[in-house]
């Protein structure tokens, strides 16, 4: 039998026909088929939570994968008063079952149970007036526990979830990598509601017949999109991007599940923005240009520097200094263009890309500052790389003045493209990865090895772990340099497209 698992049971909360199919291929053996960056993410929680399980000296792992298996197990150990704590252990009350990382035996209560979450999440600070914060999203999980314990019977004690803490550095060791978030308070909360779904859950997860589907903005990235009846909908409103939640539900409910079904005057502009834009252009299905279009894209002064950086932010800090999930500058590429009349032979190009195994940030900017001019524009595609000048120029003292010169300079593609222009192919989404084909067809980043962040996100793991041999490291380089100099240079044709339209409106 397939238990219905804490994934599955929060997901019913959003979409029942998703849990439900999620349910059924676990019942079927149906594996999601996952990217190479997922399955890196994946392994970086497994190594957090194996350094929590370090925290409990004498604990045991529960390591049966069949559910009865390890329910039994599970009661035997909490039968025996040598066990002080049990990783994964299992509970299993009807058709639910839960696996919380570790619960730890609370001497001071009779049969007592203290019910611990890892996180390889960073802490922030939250408060019973926020549950819905970065950190309360993960109370739901530790609440799901609760309750499949409790529905077995289990004293639990207590309930708290384990961060990674965001001042840890990697020469403690091990020591001081966790905080600990008491939060029984948030998780019986959030218990009393789940008694009321359930029942309803429950029932709908183990029927036969497949649930209703049901428009909700977590469509837009579902995995069982394509074999779902509101993919028949053509521009459904999901694809309004970050739209307020109790807007969207309200568009639902006046009968609006397609852009084009919005009438005239839902939306004003410039007040509604992009949401405007994207109405505007699925219903006369041809591009938005904003009256301000040509005005705000001559902002771009001469020469154009086109900037694009590469990062690598893991959970475990890979230098010391570093800090969990830090953003550590590892690449650089920069085309350059002294005119709008520059032909592409005389486009020039730089680039850098960190030696293994250091820290080499402060060379990166040395080598930005000597490559980049006191004069022009320097054109991203996100904020990004200002974030990152920033607080380069906080770190790098001998650097300040031109690195705070730069900032200023600074013109945003993606961000002017979200104010000015919006195409019905975008489908919602400004990424360049979308934006370049619609706007340059022909060229993506199809050919490359490299061709997204998150397989550059491993390239540049594995080199800076020694993963690599040297014959892996020389080919993984190669390929990264060709991935950010296909960004910067798709800049630099975005940007020429983006005049050429502009030249075909009145100023």
């Amino acid at each position: 039998m397939a238990y219905i698992n804490r994934k599955i049971f929060l997901e019913a909360r959003n979409c029942m026909r998703k849990a439900w199919l999620m349910a059924r291929d676990r019942i079927n053996g149906v594996r999601e088929e996952l990217t190479e960056h997922q399955e890196f993410m994946i392994d970086s929680g497994g190594r957090i939570n194996e350094l929590a399980r370090e925290r409990f000296a004498g604990g045991v792992l529960v390591a049966e994968t069949d559910a009865a298996a390890a329910a039994e197990k599970t009661r035997a150990l909490m039968c025996d008063p040598a066990v002080p704590a049990i990783f994964d252990a299992a509970f299993i009350s009807g058709a639910m079952i839960a696996r919380p990382d570790i619960i730890e035996r609370d001497d001071e209560v009779v049969d007592g149970w203290r019910l611990i979450d890892v996180k390889s999440a960073p802490y922030y600070k939250t408060s019973v007036k926020r549950p819905r914060s970065r950190t309360g999203k993960y109370f739901t999980e530790a609440a799901f526990n609760l309750m499949v314990m409790r529905d077995c019977g289990v004293s639990v004690a207590g309930v708290s979830v384990m961060f990674v803490s965001r001042h840890y550095r990697l020469e403690r060791g091990s020591g001081g990598l966790f905080t600990a978030f008491e939060c029984a308070f948030e998780a019986e909360k959030l218990l009393k509601s789940f008694e009321k779904i359930r029942g309803p859950i429950i029932d709908a997860l183990t029927a036969d017949e497949t649930p209703a589907a049901a428009m909700t903005t977590i469509c837009k990235n579902c995995g069982y999109y394509e074999n779902c009846p509101v993919s028949e909908i053509k521009d459904p409103v999901f694809l309004f991007n970050s739209i307020n939640q109790k807007r969207f539900v309200q568009m639902i409910e006046d009968g609006y599940l397609s852009i084009g079904d919005i009438p005239d005057g839902y939306f004003r502009y410039p007040a509604d923005g992009l949401y405007y834009m994207m109405r505007e252009s699925v219903k006369t299905g041809k591009p938005f240009v904003s009256p301000g279009f040509k005005k705000a894209l001559e902002a771009v002064r001469w020469p154009a520097y086109y900037l694009d950086f590469e990062s690598l932010a893991t959970v475990l800090p890979i230098y010391r200094g570093g800090l969990p999930y830090e953003h550590m500058l590892v690449q650089y590429s920069l085309h350059i263009k002294e005119s709008h009349s520059c032909t592409p032979d005389n486009i020039r190009h730089f680039e850098y890309i960190a030696e293994p195994g250091r820290d080499c940030r402060r060379e990166l900017f040395e080598s930005l500052v000597e490559n980049i001019g006191e004069c022009g524009s320097i054109i991203v595609y996100s904020d990004f790389e200002k974030l990152c000048i920033r607080r380069a120029a906080e770190r790098y003292p001998h650097l300040r003045e031109r690195l705070c010169a730069m900032q200023e300079r600074i013109f945003d593609l993606c961000e002017f493209m979200r104010k000015n222009y919006y195409h019905p192919d975008f489908k919602g989404l400004f990424s360049i990865k979308k934006t370049l084909p619609v706007l340059v067809p022909g060229m993506n980043y199809d050919d490359l090895s490299v061709s997204n962040g998150g397989e550059a996100i491993v390239k540049h793991y594995n080199l800076a772990a020694g993963k690599l041999s040297v014959e892996e490291g020389m080919r993984a380089r190669r390929e990264l340099l060709e991935y950010c100099a296909r960004d910067t240079m798709a800049m630099v044709r975005l940007h020429e497209r983006l005049i050429e339209i502009g030249c075909c409106r009145k100023a």
